[in-house]
């Protein structure tokens, strides 16, 4: 694994321990220093910084949630340009819910396609190292024949593993404009 992603992990993993303890730690001695007069003879006497552990903690907590799209990016270059929530949740040890609010948020920063392939999707990244990535072979496919694709080529050429993945390909490249709808024959 990268050092990017290690250095994620390790980073988030602090956050959210910090964040945790702070927020109940901070929240427990909040807790004693307005019920008891411990530590000094007035409660409360120490209120205001109880809640600002309190506040930090939260804040750290938060941070730990952030989406993680730069780390994303260097996985998908790892996995050769494709993802998929599984392979997301795993490698940066994040939940389920988590890597797949990750996924869209790099799609729609323009990053990658999602494709729906019946029961599962795969997210095929362009901006990677490999630049042959599957759906950049259907685009070079289809520069090299006047842009008509059908989705049989695909399967014959090792590029979709059936026809419905096939065509979900197709259906997505040629609603961004990518190539010509190969139903219709138009862009």
């Amino acid at each position: 694994m990268s050092t990017v992603i290690e250095k994620y992990k390790g980073k988030r993993l602090l956050h959210e321990k910090l964040g945790v303890l702070g927020f109940w730690g901070g929240a427990m001695l909040l807790l004693v220093d307005m019920t008891t007069p411990f530590p000094t003879p007035a409660r409360g006497a120490y209120a205001m910084w109880w809640l600002l552990v309190v506040l930090a903690a939260g804040a750290m907590w938060l941070r730990s949630r952030r989406l993680p799209v730069e780390e994303t990016l260097r996985l998908a270059e790892q996995h050769g340009g494709e993802l998929t929530v599984p392979i997301v949740s795993r490698e940066l040890g994040l939940s389920v819910e988590m890597a797949d609010k990750t996924l869209e948020a790099v799609v729609a920063y323009g990053e990658a396609e999602e494709i729906e392939t019946g029961q599962s999707c795969t997210w095929f990244f362009f901006n990677t190292n490999r630049r042959n990535t599957r759906l950049m072979r259907v685009i070079q496919m289809a520069r090299h024949s006047d842009g008509r694709v059908e989705p049989e080529h695909l399967v014959t050429a090792n590029i979709a593993h059936d026809l419905l993945e096939a065509e979900a390909m197709l259906t997505r490249l040629a609603q961004r404009g990518y190539i010509e709808d190969w139903r219709t024959g138009r862009s």
